[in-house]
């Protein structure tokens, strides 16, 4: 807002809404903004916004729950609760505890997996207990690695940078080092991120690439021509061959 603004409902309302939101950024949940008027004296067309404030308490960390159909292992479950435990509660740190989650999901072959707040509510302390719904989804098992893009490297050529022993369960770490290994070949001008698709049975696994220049030839030749007491002149030159992928 800015002086000398028309005042109108709805700006008065995004400016109570971006306060409420900046107070639970820094984590007051409790915050109330409650606007009013004062018209001046001088001139009845012109009027003073303000708004009252009560901040409320501050709002930390003080418990994470974890419920659902297939939860974290005990121990996994603690060690994140700890580790949040006494920080602001702001939505950054509830999208760092879900990443946490979703990580630890994904090494364990659940790619799919899903979580939402279900509650937030005052326990001991005046601290936030933070209840958590998980739903870890199926378990994917890679049975096969279909390869796009490739004209003329030989499929068994990539598939043997995979380093996997098919079928086993999806890890996002191996899938990466997977991309890392082919993208180090250099005969690829590109490796895209790799997708997983439903198969039967199982899931399998699609790596996209797209062919680089590994054949090439360069040459220069010239002609030096004869000096003096040198009985002709003569042809030179050189030529370099790179055949980086011969036989794909």
């Amino acid at each position: 807002l800015g002086e000398g603004q028309l005042l109108t409902d709805s700006a008065i309302a995004g400016a109570v809404s971006a306060l409420a939101g900046l107070y639970i950024d820094r984590s007051y949940y409790g915050a109330v903004v409650a606007p009013g008027l004062a018209v001046g004296s001088d001139d009845s067309a012109r009027a003073d916004l303000v708004f009252t404030l009560r901040e409320g308490l501050h709002a930390t960390i003080g418990k994470i729950e974890f419920t659902g159909a297939q939860p974290l292992p005990e121990d996994r479950g603690e060690r994140i609760a700890g580790e949040f435990q006494g920080d602001p509660l702001t939505p950054a740190a509830l999208e760092r505890v879900i990443g946490e989650v979703l990580a630890g999901y994904e090494r364990s072959g659940h790619p799919f997996a899903r979580v939402s707040v279900a509650e937030i509510w005052r326990g001991e302390g005046g601290a936030m207990t933070v209840t958590m719904d998980l739903d870890a989804g199926e378990l994917v098992r890679i049975g096969e690695i279909m390869v796009e893009g490739n004209s003329e490297t030989d499929r068994a050529v990539i598939l043997r940078e995979s380093r996997m022993d098919l079928p086993e369960a999806f890890d996002p770490e191996k899938a990466s080092r997977f991309l890392q290994r082919l993208r180090r070949l250099g005969l690829f001008s590109a490796v895209d991120e790799p997708a997983i698709y439903d198969r039967a049975p199982g899931h399998g696994l699609l790596v996209r690439v797209r062919e680089g220049r590994t054949n090439t030839f360069d040459g220069v030749v010239g002609y030096a021509p004869s000096g003096p007491g040198d009985p002709g002149g003569g042809v030179t030159g050189r030529a370099s061959v790179a055949m980086r992928n011969l036989f794909g």
